[in-house]
């Protein structure tokens, strides 16, 4: 179901420009078990193209991938944000399952990172970074009951950070493929004849050995 949701995503989604990446990032928040990655990585191969880095290739890339993905993050996680902010423990509990997330996680992930202080240092970095899953952003912030002003703002300049930088790495990534993938076909080829030229010769020596035989 992961991959058809995932292709799905990519497939019918993100062709639809700045509308599809903010429509993707919300369902990536909302069905936690897409990997976060997913659409700004896919915004930036399927809709930069060749383009090459520039100052309007910059600010396209902003329009198309960056602020789409922030605002559509933003507004996707309020939803795991509010349950958690409103409902706690027995909400996470009782829904957990379905977010990908378990009180005891969120329960020790919170007592680890209350101890560094400074909460909105906390979020606005956390949301920066990819690998940490976004469902335990949206649940760090609920428990502390920080304010959804101040949690939607972190969220929005946090996500900026991320979705340029995987935006930037989907869009180069597509350059890369079509700079040297005509060159890894002529490899591809190049094995096919060698291979057939080994089964050949393998197939001449077999055939002379059993005359000889003969």
């Amino acid at each position: 179901m992961l991959d058809q949701l995932t292709l799905y995503v990519q497939n019918s989604i993100l062709p639809l420009g700045a509308l599809g990446v903010f429509t993707g990032s919300i369902i990536e928040e909302v069905i936690a078990i897409i990997p976060s990655y997913i659409v700004q990585m896919g915004g930036g191969f399927l809709l930069m193209g060749l383009d090459p880095i520039s100052l309007a290739s910059i600010l396209k890339l902003f329009i198309l991938v960056i602020i789409p993905a922030s605002l559509g993050v933003t507004v996707g996680s309020i939803f795991v944000y509010y349950l958690v902010l409103k409902g706690g423990e027995p909400m996470v509990r009782k829904f957990g399952w379905i977010l990908g997330v378990s009180w005891e996680s969120i329960e020790l992930f919170v007592a680890k990172q209350r101890s560094r202080g400074n909460d909105t240092l906390i979020v606005f970095i956390f949301r920066t970074l990819p690998f940490i899953p976004s469902v335990v952003v949206c649940a760090y912030a609920g428990i502390i009951g920080m304010t959804m002003t101040r949690y939607m703002v972190l969220t929005f300049f946090g996500t900026l950070i991320r979705a340029g930088v995987l935006g930037f790495m989907g869009w180069q990534s597509g350059v890369a493929y079509e700079k040297y993938g005509k060159d890894i076909q002529n490899f591809e080829h190049i094995g096919l004849y060698v291979i057939g030229f080994m089964v050949l010769l393998f197939i001449f020596l077999q055939l002379r050995k059993n005359k000889l035989n003969k």
